[in-house]
């Protein structure tokens, strides 16, 4: 039990306060720790949104609307260049010492991983709130690199995006996986100018939903995707995937069936 609780400690210690959890982790630690966490600083993130069934953005959105509740009183500038202090009841912590206005990640890879549940697993997405945002305006904009996928197994059959995808990437790469029937879903934000051009190769894949699937729809303003599909296998006789424009511009070349859908629907 002292393990259990040493465990606990180390847990709270690695969260800052006022960070979201769910009502059963808060509940759980409660019980480890003796003491009611939610006084202090722990707050319910469910009461906000979060739940098993919800998709990754909307989790994430309740995750950062969560903290959100609080209004913090102060007059006085936090002036020191290292670590964390403690002024007026707010937590400063110094995170980087210069303005950074375009960051992306690359080569990225996304191995081994059964999704059993019906909702998003995966989001390459952009923030854009009065707390976080990954665009300012008049800045470079930053790019996603190279972002891969490699034996990715869907076990359910419901039509939800598995890969949501709301930042600017130049190429996804998709490899050895097997789908029923999700699909990959490309989304903007207005503040965007140019969400440039996405490259995307599905190679050596499975399809095994039995009639038409939607695998990739566009909803950017503008945005061009060239979707290049190879050594792919559909499993039923009766299968096509379902190719949404909507506002964007699609250029498919497929060992598949495809059918295009202009306006980008589900």
């Amino acid at each position: 039990m002292m393990m259990i609780k040493q465990m606990a400690i180390a847990l709270l210690f690695l969260c800052s306060l006022n960070r979201p959890m769910t009502g059963q982790a808060i509940q759980r630690l409660s019980q480890i720790m003796g003491v009611e966490i939610s006084k202090i600083g722990f707050v319910d993130a469910s009461e906000f949104g979060f739940s098993q069934k919800a998709s990754g953005l909307e989790n994430q959105k309740a995750l950062q609307a969560a903290p959100d509740g609080t209004i913090y009183h102060s007059v006085t500038q936090p002036v020191h260049t290292t670590g964390n202090q403690m002024i007026d009841g707010i937590n400063w912590g110094v995170a980087q010492d210069k303005v950074v206005y375009s960051v992306g990640v690359r080569n990225v890879v996304y191995r081994d991983i059964f999704l059993e549940k019906p909702r998003t697993a995966f989001s390459v997405n952009f923030n854009m709130d009065k707390y976080c945002r990954s665009y300012y305006p008049g800045a470079e904009i930053p790019v996603q690199e190279n972002i891969s996928s490699d034996n990715i197994r869907l076990a359910h059959n419901q039509p939800v995006d598995w890969l949501q995808v709301t930042s600017p990437v130049d190429a996804l790469t998709i490899i050895n996986s097997g789908f029923k029937n999700s699909s990959i879903g490309f989304e903007g934000v207005e503040s965007v100018p140019d969400y440039k051009r996405t490259r995307i190769d599905i190679l050596g894949c499975t399809f095994g939903y039995p009639g038409k699937m939607n695998l990739l729809t566009n909803k950017v303003n503008g945005k061009e995707i060239m979707l290049k599909m190879s050594s792919n296998m559909a499993l039923d006789d009766h299968f096509s995937a379902i190719i949404g424009q909507g506002k964007g511009k699609n250029t498919v070349e497929s060992d598949l069936k495809i059918e295009e859908d202009p306006q980008g629907k589900k």
